[in-house]
């Protein structure tokens, strides 16, 4: 459905659930998309008359970009020794295609039936042990690019491990709910491959420790990939003696992959898939 505005048209989704879309707001399956538009306030007498000249528009859809399409997780996480629990308050920026996508499931656990599940794996769920304490919507615009902002605080009781020969293990599992498909095939692949939009996605955890700890496979957590399809950068880094920085940056800026180049995104699912299985090696100084 649209409307004309002076210099340009306004298009509404339909609503669906309770949440629904803004003015000129759409999933990415509609974005600019070739279309003619049917006006609605043409006299029903003027319809059937053949002499008529009835305007029927040709326009795209509006479409976003991969600036503003955009996801930045900001986590503190709170490591204790003492009890073992690993306690986490984080902060969800969401733009374009993540905040329409997704603001609905975390306001009200709405899902659209057409995407895939990795869309709808919160951040908060890290474990069976893993309890959501607070869950907060501090900021919304109902403009484009139609940020949305929360913000959680939940804990873990089974991400640090006893320790072992003097070494703790502090387990990454889920931390890292970037886009991807495990199940993604390669061997004579013959379609390209079309990312449902371009994007960047920015996981951020800073991790405070309450002793003096050093990571031993610190380099293991840092590196880089960049191909045809996109960038995946993986960074660790000590602040001080107790905090160290863990940042892992999604950039996909490619709208089509060609067949014979499918491999370049099976290498970034995986060592996505590996840092949600990864786990970091403390000892203590």
């Amino acid at each position: 459905m649209y409307c004309r505005t002076k210099n340009s048209f306004l298009f509404y989704y339909p609503k669906e659930n309770r949440t629904g879309y803004y003015a000129n707001e759409l999933p990415f399956y509609f974005e600019d998309i070739n279309t003619i538009l049917i006006p609605q306030t043409v006299a029903h007498s003027e319809k059937n008359d053949p002499n008529k000249d009835i305007k029927f528009p040709r326009i795209s859809t509006p479409f976003s970009s991969i600036s503003e399409n955009t996801r930045t997780t900001n986590v503190m996480c709170n490591v204790s020794f003492a009890t073992k629990l690993t306690t986490f308050e984080t902060r969800l920026n969401l733009s374009g295609q993540f905040s329409t996508l997704t603001r609905s499931f975390y306001l009200y656990g709405e899902m659209d039936s057409t995407l895939e599940a990795c869309y709808y794996n919160p951040v908060y769920e890290l474990s069976s042990s893993s309890k959501l304490i607070s869950k907060e919507m501090t900021s919304r615009k109902a403009t484009f690019p139609y940020e949305c902002n929360f913000k959680f605080k939940y804990t873990d009781g089974i991400a640090l491990s006893s320790p072992y020969n003097g070494t703790y293990k502090l387990s990454l599992k889920n931390w890292f709910n970037n886009l991807y498909d495990s199940s993604l095939e390669v061997k004579n692949r013959v379609t390209a491959y079309y990312p449902d939009f371009v994007y960047s996605d920015i996981h951020r955890y800073m991790i405070k420790l309450d002793k003096a700890i050093e990571i031993t496979n610190l380099n293991d957590f840092n590196f880089k990939e960049e191909n045809s399809y996109g960038k995946y950068v993986v960074t660790l880094k000590a602040m001080d003696e107790t905090s160290y920085l863990l940042e892992t940056t999604l950039i996909v800026n490619a709208e089509k992959v060609e067949p014979h180049k499918i491999g370049d995104v099976k290498s970034i699912f995986n060592k996505i898939e590996k840092m949600n299985v990864a786990e970091l090696e403390l000892k203590e100084k």
